[in-house]
């Protein structure tokens, strides 16, 4: 999982699991570093009862957006649903060819039966482009 503000910000899921105020703090002060006051910032409030809550996830980049990423996801979330517009969840195929594959493999319709939002492939989500956090 890669956090916000620098490529550095990667933690296994385990990782950020077992200590996410620590993580997220340290993430917030580099923030503070790196942008001063001109960036107002409090992931650690995402924390309750000591586990980190999302509200939004993102399957994309170059790496990201694999083929195989992209069948795991269809399958983990196969007969699911990730809510009702409290959560949203994109993908973006690494490339056309991905995509293309991911629609003729059903991957794309297992993506989109769960309510996942499935994206054209481009070069941007990994710094921010083409999604933004749900509003509150």
């Amino acid at each position: 999982m890669r956090l916000p503000f620098h490529p550095s910000h990667a933690y296994t899921i385990h990782e950020l699991q077992a200590d996410p105020v620590t993580i997220l703090k340290g993430i917030e002060d580099d923030a503070r570093k790196r942008f001063g006051d001109k960036i107002q910032i409090d992931l650690v409030s995402k924390v309750k009862d000591g586990k980190l809550v999302a509200d939004q996830a993102l399957i994309a980049g170059c790496s990201g957006g694999t083929y195989d990423n992209l069948s795991e996801a269809a399958t983990i979330l196969k007969g699911k649903s990730i809510g009702n517009d409290y959560f949203t969840m994109s993908c973006y195929p690494q490339s056309t060819p991905v995509y293309l594959a991911t629609t003729r493999n059903h991957i794309a319709e297992e993506l989109l039966e769960a309510g996942v939002v499935i994206k054209p492939a481009f070069c941007g989500p990994c710094f921010g482009a083409g999604d933004v956090p749900a509003n509150n």
